[in-house]
């Protein structure tokens, strides 16, 4: 029984994941970006730059926040949330859904004319929170490969074959909104950092977890009472 119980659960996750949607997300707001050179946090949910799950290598397809003024055309100068952290990004789900995983694509540039690589701008440590509303209280999510708020994203790869990551929570979550609260980059003496794409996957609803839970457990007992 105990055996049937555990492929159950397993079978209950799996048609879990099967059934995740990738929600349509926007941009709520975001610390600084640069607007002259066309790297918008728009181009973080926009697909621009994606073929077949792999993220190209050019910038305009991308989000770079402002640093610390350095170079012009941001907006503002200089990343407001400096020198606290590096950048902030929120991303609208449109309502509020059961999120259980994302997939993201860190900063893949490289520049076209020499092929010097600028992965080193792309998103190392951050904090990932969740709210119900784009202006209220934000909590933070554990990330289950440490078990701390501090999540890790890795250095992308500087080429067209650049595949990204696929991170799942411990426990699906409710939320209308998720921010990113981005503390270090890969190297950027600037403080410029920024990411390719971002998607965000919801799950079943808890009572549709429910329901295929109760549902698997009444087979499972038909099954022992058939032997």
């Amino acid at each position: 029984m105990k055996l049937r119980l555990s492929i159950l659960a397993m079978s209950i996750l799996t048609l879990a994941a099967a059934n995740a949607a990738q929600l349509s997300i926007s941009i709520a707001n975001q610390s600084s970006e640069f607007t002259s050179a066309n790297r918008l946090a728009v181009h973080a949910v926009d697909g621009s730059g994606l073929s077949a799950g792999n993220h190209d290598t050019d910038p305009t397809h991308m989000w770079l926040n402002s640093g610390d003024g350095t170079f012009p055309g941001g907006t503002p100068a200089s990343d407001p949330d400096r020198p606290g952290q590096l950048a902030h990004i929120t991303f609208n789900l449109g309502g509020t859904f059961t999120i259980g995983s994302f997939h993201v694509w860190n900063y893949n540039e490289v520049n076209a004319n020499n092929q010097q690589s600028f992965t080193n701008r792309g998103v190392q440590t951050l904090t990932i929170s969740i709210a119900s509303t784009l202006n209220g209280t934000y909590t933070p999510l554990i990330d289950p490969a440490n078990n701390t708020t501090t999540w890790t994203f890795a250095q992308a790869p500087g080429n067209g074959a650049y595949t990204g990551e696929l991170f799942s929570l411990s426990a699906p979550v409710s939320a209308a909104f998720v921010r990113f609260d981005i503390k270090t980059n890969y190297g950027d003496a600037n403080g410029l950092v920024g990411l390719s794409e971002v998607q965000i996957f919801s799950v079943p609803e808890p009572a549709t977890w429910l329901l295929l839970g109760l549902g698997g457990v009444t087979l499972s007992i038909f099954s022992r009472r058939r032997d």
